[in-house]
């Protein structure tokens, strides 16, 4: 008998300004039930970091391409930037003080993180018990 494969649900979704930081925070708290057993604290923190990690992945085109990726027992989300498609004001580059902020949060709540190579991106991992 072959053990199963752990369920791994992927979710992706570009925003393109600034002004949509809530629905990408909604789009999450969307996605976390997915996952039965996600404290109530892992999820604030997830929701969290990822309005931070989109601040420090400020694109310059305008948008923010987000990547969730949910297993029995963490969380992986990507923030890089993404192309606008739309016609909206850019998304302004986030200051050197706001990215220190955004990047410190996400390294307080998160058990893994980094700047994605090459492309001014940001990654999290979450995991709980």
């Amino acid at each position: 008998m072959h053990a199963q494969a752990p369920k791994v649900s992927t979710s992706e979704r570009v925003f393109h300004s600034g002004a949509e930081v809530a629905d990408a925070r909604a789009w999450l708290t969307a996605l976390l039930p997915i996952r039965a057993g996600i404290p109530d604290d892992t999820a604030a923190a997830a929701v969290l970091c990822l309005s931070e990690a989109m601040t420090a992945a400020m694109a310059r085109t305008g948008a923010v391409v987000l990547s969730v990726s949910l297993g029995a027992d963490w969380l992986y989300v990507e923030a890089r930037p993404g192309e606008s498609v739309c016609a909206r004001a850019p998304w302004p580059r986030a200051d050197a003080d706001t990215q220190r902020y955004a990047t410190a949060l996400i390294d307080a709540f998160t058990n893994v993180w980094d700047r994605l190579p090459d492309d001014g991106g940001v990654y999290f991992y979450l995991r709980w018990p």
